[in-house]
């Protein structure tokens, strides 16, 4: 039987495996010499002293990467929360509670039909979509966005809206209700 060679295929390659990590193992946790027993254990072992003169000596200054990297410290000022989810979660329909009458529309429903600027505070009327009358006056409450009117001038009523965007500034929209043209007022 020259040049054969003993293989092993199969189920046995799997048993023998185990049984030869475990000779091996074994055997080389034993030793030649019992007597270690004189050996200082690590615990009872003097410590040396570090000398740290010496340490410094040797180290070599830290690379640019390193000082950066030692150097880097995290401030969260001015930045967004990455664990806070920019879809914010808004106020369902069901959820607004109507507080006026002029909170049941949107603001460009409404339409502005006169200003009354005689007295202390100018005074301006609008008309729901429904044909009802309403009076606005400053700080008035107006449109489901909780539109509030910032100003009334002789010609517009400004409704400031405000939102938050996905970063939580927040976002001033005006939006002006003008009195129709007298072009406008002929057509009726």
């Amino acid at each position: 039987m020259k040049g054969s060679t003993f293989r092993l295929s199969g189920p046995q390659a799997w048993l023998i495996f185990p049984v030869l990590l475990g000779l091996a193992l074994s055997l080389s946790s034993c030793s030649e010499d019992d007597d270690d027993e004189d050996a200082p254990t690590p615990a009872s072992a003097p410590k040396a002293e570090p000398q740290k003169a010496d340490a410094k000596k040797d180290e070599e200054p830290p690379t640019e990467i390193e000082e950066e990297r030692l150097a880097y410290s995290y401030n969260p000022i001015g930045k967004r929360d990455p664990f806070k989810s920019f879809i914010t979660k808004g106020v369902t329909p069901a959820e607004v509670k109507i507080e006026t009458p002029l909170q049941k529309y949107e603001i460009d429903q409404y339409k502005l039909v006169a200003i009354i600027s005689g007295g202390d505070e100018p005074v301006a009327m609008v008309e729901d979509p429904e044909k009802m009358g309403h009076f606005l006056q400053k700080e008035t409450l107006i449109g489901k966005n909780w539109g509030k009117v910032v100003r009334i001038t002789p010609s517009e009523v400004i409704v400031a809206e405000e939102y938050r965007d996905f970063e939580g500034k927040l976002i001033v929209t005006e939006i002006p209700l003008k009195l129709p043209v007298e072009k406008d007022l002929a057509s009726r």
